[in-house]
């Protein structure tokens, strides 16, 4: 591994794709079980995702994991997910928006939220409403209309149609709840407590119609019962625990909470946060599970860089001074190894660039070679037809090449100068 080649292979699949749309990266797993804080601490295993910045999740591809492991291992890896403050999904209604702050658009809930500043906001088929109060009273205030999937992603809820003045917005609160410490992003009722739970999960739903709470015992995800709310049952997704005690049973309500996902290099900030293990497929794909971070796992680690060959290493080393000085200068630059990547990646170019260069050259070279030769050919037979030309004109006539022929000069006596024949004998 010590070698040139080796070290610019190393290069070309750390991080970095050259040719396809995955971000290819050597790992090795590290069999202790730690908890994460203990994994991103350990100075035995860099884990796997703590240099990464802008990469996509989906687009990072392991080797080196699926042959020594079982495919149902999973790792910590380093990554951690944070989230917003719980919401309230109140229904959607026919209003006029017309004086309210807005943004066009397409919006999700998490932009929109961060445009509203954490107050209660709305979003229609492509508007963002910032609400300056609670949702409306359901049996009261406003007509319902029907919610529909957003443009910017079709699992959450928009409004629909416009009617004259008014526009169908779905109408979103922000809640302050104390956390349950349970792993999920939606909240379902049991036994009138509130509970924290994976959205994914097929449960039965409740929806409100006016002042009338209704249960329906299809087994959908989140998402999914809350649209039959609005589309099959013409309701609302309820959204507070269910009030009667006497019925038993988990049923999707219409609370939840959005996450965001950063890899390692960043710190969470005091909020909530848990942190993500991965299985790896055979492919390489890693396949994610939010966990809490006490959770004892084994680690799935960087591979170590390889011993950098003299020349290179003194290339490198220039290039990270480099790169720490503009990083001073401008936050968010380029880290060392993408510079170095880069480097190799121009030297790499440019040598082929020569090889096709010399390639072109000697064909173009060849072609000239042959195309002079064959004239040089045809002008060598051109002066052979001249010289025998001269040889049958008169005053040549009696040249030697005609007795080397085995003819004499008498048999040319019969052709004059002016090309015609002497009919006398001498």
């Amino acid at each position: 591994m010590g070698s040139p080649l080796a070290w610019l292979c190393f290069l070309c699949t750390t991080k970095v794709t050259l040719c396809g749309a995955y971000v290819w990266t050597p790992a090795e797993v590290f069999p202790d079980k730690k908890t994460w804080t203990e994994g991103m601490q350990n100075s035995d295993c860099h884990l796997l995702g703590r240099a990464f910045i802008a990469d996509r999740l989906e687009d990072v591809r392991v080797q080196g994991v699926t042959d020594n492991s079982e495919l149902s291992t999973q790792y910590w890896i380093g990554a951690h997910v944070q989230y917003s403050k719980w919401m309230r999904f109140s229904g959607c209604y026919q209003m006029d928006i017309q004086q309210m702050t807005s943004e066009a658009g397409s919006y999700s809930i998490t932009e929109c939220y961060k445009f509203c500043d954490g107050t209660s906001f709305g979003l229609t088929i492509d508007k963002c409403v910032c609400l300056d109060t609670p949702g409306p009273v359901r049996n009261t205030d406003y007509d319902y209309c029907m919610a529909t999937p957003c443009q910017i992603d079709v699992g959450e809820f928009c409004g629909d149609t416009t009617l004259w003045s008014k526009t169908c917005l779905c109408w979103y609160d922000v809640l302050d709840l104390r956390s349950d410490n349970r792993i999920g992003n939606c909240k379902s009722t049991i036994n009138r407590q509130l509970t924290t739970t994976n959205c994914s999960d097929k449960h039965a739903f409740l929806c409100q119609r006016r002042n009338k709470v209704r249960r329906y015992q299809e087994k959908m995800n989140w998402t999914e019962a809350g649209f039959a709310c609005h589309r099959d049952h013409r309701s609302q997704f309820f959204d507070r625990q269910f009030p009667k005690r006497k019925r038993s049973g988990r049923y999707w309500v219409g609370l939840f909470r959005k996450q965001s996902f950063s890899w390692g290099n960043s710190t969470p900030s005091g909020k909530e946060f848990d942190c993500l293990s991965a299985s790896v497929s055979k492919d390489g794909k890693l396949n994610t599970f939010v966990r809490k971070c006490y959770s004892r796992l084994p680690l799935l680690c960087n591979q170590p860089e390889p011993k950098l060959p003299k020349r290179l290493s003194t290339l490198v080393f220039t290039t990270t001074e480099t790169v720490q000085t503009t990083n001073t200068a401008q936050p968010g630059g380029l880290s060392v190894i993408s510079l170095s990547v880069g480097v190799v990646c121009g030297i790499l170019v440019t040598l082929l660039a020569v090889v096709i260069f010399v390639i072109i050259y000697r064909f173009r070279k060849k072609r000239y070679d042959t195309q002079a030769s064959s004239n040089r050919q045809e002008v060598a037979s051109s002066d052979i037809a001249a010289v025998h030309y001269e040889h049958i004109r008169p005053e040549n006539r009696e040249c030697q090449v005609y007795d080397v022929c085995g003819h004499t000069s008498a048999t040319y006596d019969y052709i004059t100068t002016q090309g015609g024949i002497d009919k006398s004998p001498e």
